[in-house]
């Protein structure tokens, strides 16, 4: 009983430090394996590197719209175009058109001008082929402090 009990201690204690021998590389883990909580907190810290420059400021963004309207009517069979204008200190971000009649039975209006304006608002021209006149209201949607922006 005295051997059985010797002979046990000794394997325990062979066990025990054959384990304890047993060192982890990266030739035994598997790639994606290791998780954050697996790393101790020291090896965090050597993980992260000095903090850089703070970046430049941004552009600010846009703080209100304004909607500037012009309404361009259109003699039967004519053309003409308009410019919706956006006040002193503002720059057209956008703008468009909606027509009043675009389809009748005489004819159609055909916008062939819808852009921004060197004039700081939104331009459109367009062409009646109606027998009436027919009207075109022009928007330009106008904003503060836009850079790059005439």
């Amino acid at each position: 009983m005295r051997t059985i009990a010797l002979a046990l201690g000794v394997a325990l204690v062979t066990a025990s430090s054959a384990t304890a021998a047993f060192v982890v590389t990266s030739r035994n883990i598997k790639n994606g394996t290791i998780q954050l909580v697996d790393i101790s907190p020291r090896a965090k810290d050597g993980l992260r590197g000095q903090r850089g420059p703070r970046g430049a400021q941004g552009a600010p963004g846009i703080s209100s719209i304004t909607e500037v309207s012009v309404t361009l009517t259109i003699a039967a069979g004519g053309t003409g175009g308009t410019v919706a204008s956006c006040p002193t200190g503002l720059s057209p971000i956008s703008g468009g058109y909606m027509g009043s009649g675009y389809l009748t039975t005489s004819g159609v209006i055909l916008v062939y001008i819808n852009r921004r304006s060197q004039q700081r608002g939104w331009e459109v021209a367009a062409k009646n082929t109606a027998t009436v006149p027919l009207s075109v209201l022009v928007h330009a949607y106008c904003a503060p402090g836009i850079a790059g922006v005439a």
